[in-house]
């Protein structure tokens, strides 16, 4: 299984998340979602501003008042971070599901508790890809210490705050010269450049 198809199995919880716990949004990333699925930083939200598309580095450079840069490949937030539980307790969920627990949101990033729950399917071995293992019937990420490969522009520093739950953080910069064939946006290396966007609300 691919790395794009392992993530999705493991974003299943984290697309439900969205929706129930609060601080959903859509992404235009292969890595989305909640429940240890997500992505590498954190997206602030924003609807495109189709009269000035303007590329971007930093929101300095978007020229309509109320824009900012939101970088490439980031998710769409906007919605406040309130950890809705779905669940106490696997007694609480259909046959075959257990009561999960979301400790990571690519909007919101890690929880702290109580963390919001959902009931989600029992996984079973095999069923979570290359970058994930079942335990305890819940597709867990396998840290980039233990194996996992970081995207592009990223690096391994589990336990990091700032990095996803594979252990992976975007890489930071102050130019494009810190960023190899990518771009410095926001003080982070992307690979293509931000967009002047208006925030969502």
């Amino acid at each position: 299984m691919n790395r794009p198809a392992a993530i999705a199995v493991l974003a299943v919880a984290g697309l439900l998340a969205a929706i129930q716990v609060g601080c959903g949004g859509t992404s235009d990333s292969d890595r989305s979602g909640s429940a240890g699925a997500g992505g590498v930083t954190r997206g602030t939200g924003g609807v495109p501003d189709t009269e000035h598309d303007t590329p971007c580095r930093s929101s300095t450079e978007c020229e309509v008042v109320g824009t900012y840069c939101h970088p490439a490949g980031e998710p769409m937030c906007g919605q406040p971070c309130v950890a809705r539980r779905g669940c106490e307790s696997d007694e609480e969920c259909g046959a075959d599901e257990i009561c999960h627990e979301i400790p990571w949101d690519r909007c919101c990033g890690w929880w702290d508790d109580p963390r919001p729950t959902l009931c989600v399917s029992r996984c079973a071995p095999g069923d979570c890809g290359d970058d994930a293992e079942c335990i305890d019937g819940t597709c867990e990420p396998i840290l980039c210490s233990e194996g996992t490969e970081c995207p592009l522009f990223t690096e391994c520093l589990p336990g990091d705050p700032d990095a996803d739950p594979y252990g992976c953080r975007r890489l930071d910069c102050e130019t494009d010269a810190s960023c190899p064939d990518g771009y410095c946006v926001n003080s982070h290396c992307y690979d293509a450049l931000g967009t002047c966007r208006i925030p969502s609300t």
